[in-house]
């Protein structure tokens, strides 16, 4: 996990398999209030460029809700077995 928030340096576009991008309050146009959105926004537009495929969710989310691990997720898919801090 990379806090880009937190002035870590963001991985190349080849280290990695998967980009989980999660919404907030901020808009891309916000990058005076949030400097961390110039590499974030450009680490994306790697991904893209590199043929990676953008999923539109079916539902609205609006809100704060938990995000819960799920170990049937690492079954299916082994990417999301870490390394990321756990809480239980």
């Amino acid at each position: 996990m990379i806090r880009l928030y937190e002035g870590e340096a963001p991985p190349r576009a080849d280290e990695f398999d998967l980009l989980v991008v999660m919404g907030g309050p901020t808009s891309i146009h916000d990058e005076t209030d949030y400097e961390w959105l110039v590499p974030e926004k450009r680490l994306i537009a790697q991904c893209l460029d590199r043929g990676s495929r953008v999923y539109r969710n079916r539902v609205r989310e609006m809100g704060w809700f938990p995000i819960r691990w799920r170990q049937d997720m690492v079954i299916r898919d082994p990417r999301f077995a870490g390394p990321w801090p756990r809480k239980n």
